[in-house]
């Protein structure tokens, strides 16, 4: 265990370093966009390693554990699906967001619709990535309390803290250049721990109830092929993603981008659904799902290797943590603090702000620590903002209120079904914002042509 600690440490103090060596001297361009001029290899390593975080390690495994593959294989078709759309669309958002200097998804709808549409599209996205953050922060807690035996919440507090503190540092350009590390230290991790000592070592799953292998166990058709269909869509509104666009070199550079970066992460959702099913049959029922990796890790992994796993993971969940409390940050400081408060405000405030949505983040994992819970629920509020955001990138001429106004009623119709059944609580949500945003456009064209 002293040589698993040892790995860990050093690569904790690694990135801590390399984050407050980065933000030493950095302007705000840097810190929200990197300049907009970051190479392939690093957009791809940081797009995989932040979408791969605890939803896609941690959270995989543990629905492997309890439900079998339907979370698993809906998470990855939804993925791929996810790419390959913003391959076609990135370019476009690269070209007008450069033209017009945009920092953040809200920037962009301003041009497109109106100011109020901007604020209502910032403080979703703000909510959804301080939730996104809570995921993360369960999984990290989770991983430290296996690792340490230190108490659950004792983790929660100690890790998040220390997280927030590494991720104001450096703003964008330290999340980007980190996430190059921390995705050669996952590759190091599925190659040397999780693949030969987890898969091979363990060999195939026995002893699994028929259930584990039905795609439609986790939450019945409904969700599964609809989550298919939302997860390649939801991707469009989620301005994590809209980072990593901005921050490229050009159009034609950001579409190889994403294409490469879909067949890279298969093997990073398949792996842990193999070992989610590999605890079940060593263990069987009864174990907490959050832990079912971590549990699976220790009784398989040697000394050493055990550290480059953990190591792996919390490479994973870092990398995604800090993009989402990226986003939150940016949000309000560009979207609300620097036009409506202070119209200078510069590093300092902007780091305050990550510090502030950390913590809230924070809040958030400590009420509800269930991981695949927050990853959904952030999911699901992304969902009004689908179609105005297509629209914003294919109508020449855009209806404001269509926009405003279906993102409005679908997060308020969502927040309705969510106690009454939380899997397939976006579905209305979704119609609303379908029949809202398309029935207003063709309402207010036709009454364009009456007047």
């Amino acid at each position: 265990m002293n040589l698993d600690l040892s790995i860990i440490i050093f690569y904790l103090l690694g990135m801590l370093g390399t984050t407050f060596w980065l933000g030493k001297k950095i302007s705000l361009i840097e810190f929200f966009v990197n300049n907009r001029n970051t190479s392939s290899i690093l957009l791809i390593f940081s797009i995989v390693s932040t979408a791969i975080g605890a939803g896609a390690v941690v959270g995989l495994a543990g629905a492997a554990y309890k439900t079998g593959i339907s979370y698993g294989i809906s998470l990855l078709i939804t993925a791929i699906s996810g790419y390959l759309i913003l391959a076609w669309l990135a370019p476009k958002i690269k070209e007008y967001a450069d033209s017009r200097g945009a920092f953040t998804l809200g920037d962009y709808l301003k041009e497109k619709y109106s100011l109020r549409t901007q604020y209502l599209a910032s403080v979703i996205t703000i909510i959804v990535f301080f939730i996104f953050s809570g995921a993360q922060f369960v999984a990290l807690a989770s991983l430290i309390h296996v690792l340490i035996g230190i108490n659950f919440i004792v983790a929660l507090f100690v890790t998040a803290g220390l997280t927030i503190l590494y991720t104001a540092f450096a703003g964008i350009k330290g999340d980007i250049y980190t996430d190059f590390v921390q995705f050669s230290v996952m590759i190091l991790a599925f190659g040397l721990a999780f693949l030969p000592f987890g898969i091979l070592k363990n060999g195939i799953p026995r002893n699994l109830p028929m259930e584990h292998f039905d795609i439609f166990n986790f939450a019945g058709p409904l969700f599964f092929f609809g989550s298919i269909l939302l997860g390649g869509l939801y991707v469009i509104a989620s301005m994590d993603f809209w980072q990593r666009i901005y921050a490229a070199r050009s159009p034609k550079q950001i579409r190889k981008v994403f294409l490469w970066s879909a067949l890279i992460s298969i093997p990073f959702y398949l792996l842990p659904i193999g070992l989610g099913l590999i605890a079940f049959s060593r263990f069987g029922p009864g174990l907490d799902p959050n832990l079912a990796l971590f549990k699976i890790m220790k009784e398989t992994l040697p000394t050493g290797i055990l550290g480059l796993g953990y190591a792996g993971l919390i490479a994973a969940i870092m990398s995604s943590v800090d993009s989402s409390i990226l986003v939150s940050a940016s949000s309000a400081v560009r979207d609300f603090y620097q036009p409506l408060i202070n119209p200078s405000a510069g590093i300092k405030e902007t780091r305050y702000f990550v510090l502030i949505f950390g913590l809230a983040s924070l809040v958030t994992a400590y009420f509800i620590p269930d991981i695949v819970s927050l990853v959904l629920l952030a999911i699901f509020l992304l969902v009004g903002m689908v179609l105005p955001v297509l629209g914003s990138i294919f109508l020449v001429k855009p209806n404001e209120r269509a926009a405003f106004w279906s993102m409005l009623l679908s997060t308020a119709t969502l927040l309705i079904f969510l106690p009454i059944s939380f899997e397939i609580a976006w579905v209305p949500a979704f119609l609303v914002s379908v029949v809202t945003f398309i029935g207003w456009s063709i309402f207010e064209n036709k009454k364009q042509r009456i007047i």
